[in-house]
């Protein structure tokens, strides 16, 4: 089975924050499940 995930992110946010965030959750191993394979990540900010 394929799951695709897709991530919006808000413009309000302030970047050094949300790296921040994701340094946090990627720490907690909260993201990726345990067993899932990631192909590819793709980043699309048009305001950043």
């Amino acid at each position: 089975m394929i799951f695709i995930s897709y991530w919006e992110l808000n413009t309000d946010f302030d970047p050094s924050e949300l790296s921040e965030m994701a340094q946090t959750i990627l720490n907690k191993k909260l993201y990726p499940v345990e067993g899932t394979k990631t192909i590819a990540r793709y980043i699309s900010t048009s305001d950043f």
